[in-house]
């Protein structure tokens, strides 16, 4: 686990709020020498961590101090091509807090933040018994034809680490709908707008959906980037390295969810190099060749190195 001083963009899994926050609610610092503080809604604590293997034999983070494992006293620490992320409860209370490592990772999760809110702009929609509408959305308000209202955006960070916005409508043709944003790797952007009826029984509620309106539009896309500012390390070429694609497989079992056994193949794809370099490639993803002389975002080579033995 890399700790180098690390200052994680963090929110709570119990924090709702209708625009994103300028700032994160905590800031932490974490040291190499199981320690770390952390300045939280207004205070400064101190507190030590520790990595130890669960009833499984899987790696977990424990803390002491202002913070708490989230599972039975220890959390998972996720790393990903992005950085670091983890989970801890606030001591003391039921509050679940999600860190994210400063740098590539928080920026990873700003970015998906801004592409699930509704953006500025116009949008074509069809409208269930009407005929096509334009819609247009500025700063919280939308204007058509047939009049106008405002939105209101709830945001809150899911158990997945995802985000999860509600968007509800006041006003105007689409006076007490509901909104489902989203946006693709490839700029386009779609709004469901839907009626949503509730009710409410002692022990129950069940609701029933009614399509109102679905609206697209374009936008130039925002993919997250594939490599990091920094070069992967050099090393001495090969002599007379391995050049192509090649792939290994393995066969397995599994029980369904219907008690079934089925059997699957899973495969890996390599791209060689002959100057030392071996790519890990997916054929449905690759669009270009792997550049080897590049890092992932959080600084890892892009690349991995193979040797040959023997020949």
């Amino acid at each position: 686990m890399k700790t180098c001083s690390t200052t994680p963009l963090s929110v709570t899994t119990d924090d709702v709020f209708t625009k994103p926050p300028s700032r994160p609610r905590a800031i932490m610092e974490v040291n190499r020498n199981g320690r770390y503080s952390i300045f939280l809604d207004g205070r400064t604590g101190n507190g030590r961590w520790r990595k130890q293997r669960d009833d499984d034999g899987d790696w977990r983070i424990g803390f002491s101090g202002p913070l708490e494992g989230s599972f039975s006293g220890l959390s998972w620490m996720n790393w990903d091509n992005f950085g670091q992320s983890f989970s801890a409860d606030i001591a003391n209370s039921r509050e679940e807090l999600v860190c994210f490592q400063k740098g590539p990772k928080a920026a990873q999760i700003q970015r998906e933040l801004k592409k699930s809110l509704i953006a500025d702009g116009e949008m074509a929609c069809q409208v269930a018994d009407s005929k096509p509408l334009s819609i247009t959305f500025r700063n919280g308000r939308y204007t058509t034809k047939k009049g106008r209202g405002r939105y209101r955006e709830e945001v809150k960070l899911s158990g997945s680490r995802s985000w999860h916005v509600e968007t509800k409508f006041e006003g105007g043709p689409f006076d007490g709908a509901e909104g489902n944003w989203s946006e693709d790797e490839l700029g386009n952007r779609r709004l469901k707008i839907n009626l949503i009826e509730r009710n409410f029984r002692a022990f129950s509620m069940s609701s029933k959906s009614r399509g109102v309106a679905q609206c697209t539009a374009s936008a130039p896309p925002r993919p997250d980037p594939i490599y990091g500012k920094k070069a992967a390390p050099d090393h001495p070429p090969l002599q007379a390295g391995i050049d192509g694609r090649f792939y290994n497989f393995r066969v397995g079992t599994t029980i369904g969810f219907d008690g079934m056994l089925t059997s699957y193949i899973y495969y890996n794809h390599y791209r060689f190099h002959p100057d030392g370099w071996v790519a890990e490639e997916d054929p449905v993803d690759i669009r270009d060749e792997i550049d080897c002389t590049r890092t992932r975002p959080n600084g890892v080579p892009i690349c991995l190195r193979y040797m040959i033995r023997g020949a």
